[in-house]
């Protein structure tokens, strides 16, 4: 309690019901949203590709892996055990395009369906 009251002397020595400055209240305000703004919004912004260290990131390779696995949930723990099956597998793909704004939006008519309308080409 002494290092709280000794920690807030300018609170303890205003005089009870003291009005606080508007300018004190505007800077107090100010502080506080930025605050919250910052650990709010900030994450957002700092994982996004907006950040002006985000860099452009190409896919340069393709793989697909399909497998049935079947799990044995019986009762005797000796003979448990998981089977997998692979079904598909592909390491190659037949092309990889480089394209530009208008390659991706007027040529190959990518921004007309919703799943790439609102990412980046």
């Amino acid at each position: 309690m002494f290092n709280s009251k000794m920690g807030n002397t300018s609170y303890y020595e205003k005089k009870l019901g003291k009005k606080v400055s508007p300018m004190e209240k505007r800077i107090c305000g100010c502080f506080c949203l930025g605050i919250m703004l910052f650990f709010l919004v900030g994450p957002f912004v700092f994982f996004s590709n907006m950040r002006f260290i985000a860099a452009y990131n190409p896919i340069n390779d393709l793989q697909i892996d399909f497998a049935l696995q079947i799990k044995d949930n019986s009762s005797n723990e000796t003979f448990k055990s998981t089977y997998e099956f692979e079904l598909y597998k592909s390491q190659t793909a037949l092309q990889i395009y480089e394209l530009n704004e208008t390659e991706f939006n007027d040529v190959y008519n990518f921004s007309i369906y919703p799943e790439t309308k609102f990412f980046d080409p």
